[in-house]
């Protein structure tokens, strides 16, 4: 029962974070994984075989895999659009982007870019060098998510099963993506109506779907679908006119190559009141009317 869960009044910290709380959900969760729809990324036979081979076959870690694949595939899509080189290195790697602005490690970043500039050139011949040097730039990422930087980190030697496992993920979730109109990376929360949350980022929202990316070799978790419906709550929140017309919340994991998908009438409102206003501590109480009709004017700040 949703009731037997008694909630303190500490700060959880960012969405990513707040989700591993122990003792934040009911057993089985608010959603479970079950409970989803579940697709192929790829209609290649045996995608989720290769990749597994590939991945016990590689040296990078699930994070790094993770994070690296984030901003390659925000820096491919913009520069498949045109967009020229360092502008999409800035706008794809753009928490890094600020933790070296904030630190005055802009010229190092930068002289990164530079290296990276030149190995997308060589693609087909320097992918491994492509994946070393962007772990090495998502290193900058700590500096504002963590508020530290390792200045000695180093990432480990990048194989060629990383390069064609990183390869192959890019390619099918741009092949899967490939009909939508727009994608909208990384929208970040101010979460300045919420007592228990801090700021946060998305990391996609495709037309009517908002998406989140997991690389991960296991299946999904409650905390993981936890974690997508807080960030919906935010969108809410912020940006209520792109918000009230997002249908669908999906996990995409191109590692296992599935892909997970709810509709979000279907969640009931209670739920979705006590995760706004017991677990993120919201304010405004705007799920007392869910779902929402949009053809109703938006609820004012």
């Amino acid at each position: 029962m949703i009731n037997d869960v008694v909630y303190s009044e500490e700060n959880l910290g960012t969405v990513t974070s707040a989700v591993n709380t122990p003792g934040l959900q009911p057993h089985g969760g608010f959603l479970s994984p079950d409970e989803m729809a579940i697709e192929s990324i790829s209609k290649e036979e045996d995608y989720e075989k290769k990749n597994s081979i590939l991945n016990n076959l590689g040296n990078i870690s699930s994070t790094s895999l993770g994070l690296v694949f984030d901003y390659l595939f925000r820096l491919e899509y913009y520069l498949d659009r045109g967009k020229p080189f360092m502008d999409a290195a800035n706008n794809a790697f753009s928490i890094a982007y600020k933790g070296a602005m904030l630190s005055g490690r802009y010229y190092d970043l930068n002289e990164l870019f530079e290296k990276l500039k030149t190995y997308y050139e060589r693609r087909d011949k320097n992918f491994r060098n492509i994946l070393y040097t962007s772990c090495k730039i998502v290193n900058y990422d700590t500096i504002i998510r963590c508020g530290i930087f390792n200045s000695f980190f180093r990432p480990p030697t990048m194989t060629t099963a990383d390069a064609e496992l990183m390869n192959r993920m890019l390619h099918a979730t741009k092949e899967y993506l490939k009909n939508k109109n727009e994608l909208k990376f990384g929208m970040e929360f101010l979460a300045k109506d919420f007592k228990r949350i801090m700021r946060s980022d998305c990391d996609l929202i495709a037309d009517d779907s908002l998406i989140d990316f997991k690389c991960l070799s296991k299946k999904i978790t409650s905390k993981h679908t936890l974690q997508l419906i807080m960030y919906y709550i935010l969108g809410i929140y912020e940006e209520p006119e792109i918000f009230r017309n997002i249908k669908y919340l999906k996990i995409i994991n191109p590692k296992l190559g599935l892909v997970y998908s709810y509709e979000i009438s279907k969640i009931d409102y209670l739920k979705l009141s006590l995760i706004e206003e017991e677990i993120m501590g919201g304010t405004r109480d705007l799920f007392q009317s869910f779902p929402f009709d949009n053809n109703k004017k938006i609820p004012s700040e």
